[in-house]
């Protein structure tokens, strides 16, 4: 196992940032690489990725800026995608998010992922309203 941690300090308030990326519907603005569309099935978001449709939900916690993206083939089986919103001097704020590479996943791949992951955190700032 292998992760790899990315991180984009932003100047918009933690409050308003945990409240944009904690809202499924808002990561296609964001995610733009990873999510090329969102489905929502009855009460189930579906995302369009490169790795084909994959069920795609968050969960968050408002109290520690905790925000769980949880990614797979099928519910019973889903990835977890940790990241957090930190509050940060000045009314700026931080978004971490963790990648995790398991033995299946070629390390040119997960190399290929990251810097994917890099270029949509760049993308936040001007995508929150």
């Amino acid at each position: 196992m292998e992760a790899k941690t990315a991180n984009v300090i932003t100047n918009v308030e933690a409050d308003k940032l945990f409240a944009f990326l904690s809202k499924v519907e808002n990561h296609p603005k964001w995610a733009t690489e990873f999510i090329q569309e969102l489905k929502k099935e009855g009460n189930d978001y579906k995302a369009v990725t490169p790795f084909g449709e994959q069920y795609y939900m968050v969960e968050s916690d408002s109290n520690t800026g905790v925000i769980d993206i949880h990614v797979g083939e099928s519910k019973d089986e889903m990835a977890l995608l940790p990241t957090r919103v930190f509050p940060l001097p000045g009314g700026q704020s931080a978004y971490q998010f963790t990648l995790f590479r398991d033995d299946s996943t070629p390390k040119e791949v997960f190399s290929e992922q990251y810097e994917s992951l890099q270029r949509e955190l760049a993308n936040i700032e001007g995508q929150v309203s």
